[in-house]
């Protein structure tokens, strides 16, 4: 069988969710705490054989896998700080982003080399009414290639906005470039993770 993939998934601690949707105006002057967060989006193909028994229809699969395209973003840690005049902003962080190849990415693009194990197992009632059914799917891993980034920042910074004495300012406004801010380190190399199993 061939199937092609593409799965994503993120987690919010609560401090989080309330920041995004409803602002900070609750949190004038104290530290908030972000706890942990993370997100993921995966893509790819599995090429697999196996065997079934024809009468229940039980039957156990092994694909060989092809990792398309794999990004993850984790925040182990985050403070955001609101002064009491609410004239600034401070974000302290430890995390870490994740890429395959971010110039190979088209379908069917070889970043990574895995297995995959899938089963179903159904055992009939006595009476002859039905099944019992377990199935796990997606029980595997993939090996990305040597290129896959891994960016890691632990440092904090302070915004304090945008200030400008005259409309005609306005074009010229110099917003802060965040990519000069994050203080990240760089590090290539090949990177094993767990597909997104299930259990029904």
């Amino acid at each position: 069988a061939l199937e092609n993939h593409i799965h994503g998934a993120a987690l919010f601690a609560d401090n989080t969710f309330d920041l995004l949707f409803n602002g900070n105006a609750a949190h004038i002057g104290e530290q908030l705490e972000l706890e942990r967060n993370a997100a993921q989006l995966v893509s790819y193909q599995k090429l697999g054989f196996g065997l079934f028994h024809r009468e229940h229809f039980s039957g156990v699969r092994l694909s060989v896998v092809n990792g398309q395209f794999f990004q993850e973003a984790l925040v182990d840690e985050a403070y955001q700080y609101t002064s009491a005049w609410a004239d600034s902003l401070t974000l302290t962080y430890q995390g870490s982003y994740t890429q395959s190849d971010p110039s190979h990415t088209g379908l069917g693009s070889g970043n990574g080399i895995g297995l995959a194990l899938d089963a179903v197992f159904n055992v009939p009632f006595e009476d002859g009414g039905g099944y019992f059914s377990v199935a796990l799917n997606n029980l595997g891993h993939v090996w990305w290639s040597e290129v896959t980034e891994t960016y890691s920042a632990d440092t904090s910074f302070t915004w304090t906005g945008v200030n400008f004495n005259d409309v005609s300012e306005f074009n010229n406004i110099g917003f802060p470039n965040f990519g000069d801010t994050l203080h990240y380190t760089l590090e290539t190399g090949r990177r094993q993770t767990w597909l997104p199993a299930s259990v029904r």
